[in-house]
């Protein structure tokens, strides 16, 4: 077996291609946004489910206030959108998900 080294900068495209979430938190309308390949369930019982998002994303400082976070998979068909989540900032928008044209509906547990 051939052996190739691989850039440390690019050995994350290994993973490619996955299927990444939208990470949604919300504080008084603030609505924030990002997508995240890293998520993955970590209990059953009871149900929990890690992500690893970048500490200084605005939508990491509102799941750090709220404690409370929302994920969602979207259709393929959006995948645009998704990519354009990556590259907007949530300091800027105050619904980032209505600035790339996604609509949402609240759930039970929402206020």
């Amino acid at each position: 077996m051939i052996w190739n080294r691989i850039d440390l900068a690019k050995v994350h495209r290994l993973f490619y291609p996955q299927v990444p979430v939208v990470i949604t938190a919300e504080i008084n309308g603030h609505v924030g946004a990002t997508p995240a390949i890293w998520c993955m369930p970590l209990s059953f019982n009871p149900p929990l489910i890690g992500i690893a998002i970048a500490p200084e994303h605005e939508t990491c400082n509102m799941i750090k206030k709220t404690r409370a976070f929302n994920m969602n998979w979207l259709h393929h068909s959006h995948a645009q959108q998704i990519g354009e989540l990556g590259e907007i900032s949530g300091r800027e928008f105050i619904d980032k998900l209505n600035a790339v044209k996604l609509t949402t509906v609240k759930g039970k547990g929402n206020s």
